[in-house]
């Protein structure tokens, strides 16, 4: 696994004190959001079991799927976005777990579904990453990893560092050969457009 070059937990700590990802959507961000999550909805095929939600955001994959009895982990790195999440989804079917996503306290083959919607843009060593998430993977479990298609990678000037720095944090663009040519950790079983769902 590559070395970051940069403190990606104080980093995402820091984030969610700043920033608010429980906070009311509008407008086109509401729309594309609502838009991602029922593409994510319609593509998990499971009946039951365990899911993790891997940089859970606002919670809301624990808040759809606890409805019908999955046991959902939310997993952030911020405990502040957890305590908001365990507030919002109080569910016995829902628990949250700070962790980081590249040494997951969990054994091989815990889960039958891993989602990771919007992450691996943000990711030091993406590879790793994906390698990661399958290990916690239950054969024939499906990981559905969703990221913005083809972006292209703006920067700004930081006022503080002087440096160039990636807007929204995107450290990495993808598209359908970068995402399966992970050393053949994954096959791909489908690809549409901007969002891709892979299987172990």
């Amino acid at each position: 696994m590559r070395k970051a070059d940069f403190n990606y937990i104080e980093h995402y700590k820091n984030d969610a004190e700043q920033f608010d990802y429980f906070e009311t959507r509008s407008g086109a961000t509401a729309h594309d959001e609502r838009r991602l999550r029922e593409y994510i909805i319609s593509e998990i095929d499971v009946k039951k079991g365990r899911i993790l939600d891997v940089g859970a955001g606002s919670a809301w994959v624990a808040e759809y799927f606890t409805k019908f009895d999955f046991d959902v982990i939310s997993m952030d790195i911020s405990l502040i976005n957890l305590e908001k999440a365990k507030s919002k989804v109080p569910s016995i079917h829902h628990s949250c777990v700070s962790s980081d996503a590249f040494a997951l306290p969990y054994k091989d083959g815990s889960f039958e579904v891993v989602v990771a919607s919007e992450i691996i843009e943000h990711v030091y060593d993406p590879e790793a990453f994906v390698k990661e998430l399958t290990r916690v993977l239950k054969k024939g479990g499906q990981l559905i990893i969703t990221t913005p298609y083809k972006e292209k990678l703006q920067y700004s000037l930081c006022i503080h560092c002087n440096k160039p720095t990636p807007l929204h944090a995107h450290i990495h663009s993808f598209d359908e050969k970068v995402l399966t040519s992970f050393s053949g950790i994954l096959r791909n079983k489908n690809w549409n457009g901007r969002h891709s769902e892979i299987r172990s």
